[in-house]
Order: C-alpha cells, then structure tokens, then sequence
C-alpha cells in the first residue's frame, strides 16, 4: 500500500472528530436517514440534538414533550457541565462565567454550529453567518441558563458563558435559542480506540480495493 493511500485513509477518518483530540464526535440520524440531526459523543457517550429542531420553542413547551409519546421522547436538559463539556471539543471554553468578546472570527464556532445546528444565521442571517446557543438544564433566578457562541458580520465573536442571560421560562418564542437536549447512547468508547478501528477498516477497505483491480 502506497503512503498516498495510508493518508487518505488517516484523512477521511479525522473527519468525523472534532479539534479536542481526547473527544470524537459523529453525526448520526434521527428520524430520517441522512438527516443528520444528532451528534453522538462517542467519549461521554452522550447523544445531542441538533439545536435547530428546538429553535424558538419555549423550555415550558419542550419539558412537557420529553416523556412517552412526546415529539422528544427519551431526551432530557443538558446541564451546564455538560454543554460546557462539550464546547470543548471544539476548543471553545464556555465557562468564564460571563459574556466574552474578541475581535476576528473563530473557525471553531463554525464547525460547533456546523454539529450542534447553527440557530443564530436563522435567527438573522445578514448578521450572524454562524453560532448557536441553547438553554440548559441549570436554573439561574426565573428562568433558565443560555450557553453558546456565534460570529458576527461586523468582524468579532461573542461567547456565552454562564450567567450570561436568564431564559424566562414562559417567553412564547425564544430566538435565536434552541434547548440542548441529550440522550445516553452505548457505553462510551475511548477516543484512540474507536480513531484506530476506524484507521484499521478504511486500510482494510484500501487494500481490498486493489487486490480487486
């Protein structure tokens, strides 16, 4: 096997693994094949949903749909700890405990909203070309904590941290929100085994390839 093919391989296996070398996350579908709509965790073992199916609804409106035979049955509200985790991966810390500012872009905040659905272009696309914020589990005074990050036209990016901003509970449409909602998959697997099986098999797959030709 030629090196050209080993990189390939090496290469179409990092795809699916964010910038936190200690984490892998995956799309995977929800409800349609090639929806895309989850992103699976694969080292907490943690499931999410995409922000964008929970865009604009209420916390009151998406509690009452997380039990049997609601539109997100088997969910739950991600904590703060949890969300906070998970922005990691991407090399974004979201747990200053305020609202940061910096000037330029952050290529990280596109690939998060590319993952976790990109809620504030929908909320104003001629501003916002990427980020995405949810509400989380973690209550802070009348309302719930909001967590994330997003890019702005006029050349900075903002994080939302905690304490940021306090969600009222009862607001009829929350914009540009979604809810981070999670869901426990299989047992969680290390990230350098699962990166190594899935060298092993695109190699495999390669040398198959041309013993067949």
């Amino acid at each position: 096997m030629s090196f050209k093919s080993v990189v390939g391989a090496t290469c179409a296996c990092l795809s699916f693994v964010s910038f936190n070398a200690g984490a892998v996350i995956v799309n995977a579908d929800w409800k349609a094949s090639g929806d895309n709509l989850i992103s699976n965790d694969l080292a907490s073992g943690l499931k999410w949903l995409d922000l964008t199916e929970t865009y604009g609804l209420t916390y009151e409106y998406v509690s009452a749909q997380l039990g049997s035979g609601g539109q997100f049955e088997g969910f739950r509200y991600a904590t703060n700890t949890e969300v906070q985790s998970l922005w990691s991966n991407f090399g974004i810390d979201l747990s200053a405990g305020a609202a940061t500012s910096i000037s330029g872009q952050d290529p990280n905040v596109e690939t998060a909203a590319g993952f976790l659905g990109n809620t504030w272009n929908q909320y104003a696309s001629w501003d916002y070309p990427f980020g995405t914020s949810g509400i989380t589990a973690d209550i802070t005074g009348s309302g719930h904590y909001a967590l994330g990050a997003y890019q702005t036209d006029w050349g900075t990016t903002q994080y939302e941290t905690i304490g940021l901003i306090t969600i009222d509970n009862s607001l009829s449409s929350i914009v540009p929100y979604g809810s981070y909602l999670v869901m426990t998959s299989a047992v969680p697997v290390p990230a350098a085994v699962w990166l190594f099986g899935s060298g092993m098999l695109g190699l495999i797959g390669i040398a198959r390839r041309k013993k067949a030709a």
